[in-house]
């Protein structure tokens, strides 16, 4: 996005990957990702949960913090480490909201096991 004053925003980016000439103008200090997990468990907070999935977008991948840099190494996890068969796992953001998520029943047995 472009504003009127001709600066581009857009994104959550780490701030160790900007350029060195690079002004920082705002800052945020979330509290521990400890305590956002519990908020987004708790109560069921969607919007922890896309920012979850962004959060890892940014820290495994050198680019921005977007749902495609953060959704793959989540199906990674859930292949690689937790044995899920993720060859008809289906889902577009980190709230579970969307009508294009098609999770089955074996599949979080699977994930829980």
């Amino acid at each position: 996005m472009i504003l009127d004053s001709g600066i581009a925003m857009g994104g959550v980016v780490r701030q160790d990957t900007l350029a060195a000439k690079t002004v920082l103008l705002a800052g945020h200090k979330s509290k521990p990702l400890s305590e956002s997990v519990k908020n987004f468990i708790k109560i069921s907070d969607n919007l922890t949960g896309e920012i979850l999935v962004k959060t890892i977008g940014a820290v495994t991948d050198t680019a921005q913090g977007t749902w495609q840099n953060g959704l793959m190494p989540i199906k990674t996890f859930l292949t690689d480490e937790a044995g899920t068969d993720t060859s008809r796992l289906e889902y577009e953001d980190g709230s579970g909201v969307s009508r294009y998520i098609h999770v089955s029943p074996s599949q979080i047995v699977q994930l829980l096991q």
